[in-house]
């Protein structure tokens, strides 16, 4: 976020969201000991893409996010623990 600028736009509650998203994503990510580099070719996307969207760029396109999860759904070998919200808490 430049200069608070992107807070003031989507609001405090949207960019803690999107800032927790993005926590969750590395989370999940180094307990399947992906790299940023290995995240970003089963997303589809570049790794500076991983990186914005780990680091909480409201900026981010949803695609990108939408490409996050599927990769992460792809990787869940616990369906009934899958939950959203809760992205950590995957197998």
């Amino acid at each position: 976020m430049k200069n608070g600028i992107t807070v003031r736009v989507i609001g405090h509650n949207v960019a803690r969201t999107v800032r927790k998203l993005g926590t969750d994503f590395r989370i999940a990510s180094l307990r399947r000991r992906w790299s940023q580099r290995d995240m970003a070719p089963k997303m589809g996307v570049s790794v500076g893409s991983v990186q914005r969207m780990e680091s909480g760029d409201p900026s981010v396109s949803l695609g990108t996010i939408a490409s996050a999860f599927l990769a992460f759904w792809e990787t869940c070998t616990n369906w009934k623990r899958f939950s959203i919200p809760r992205l950590m808490i995957w197998d």
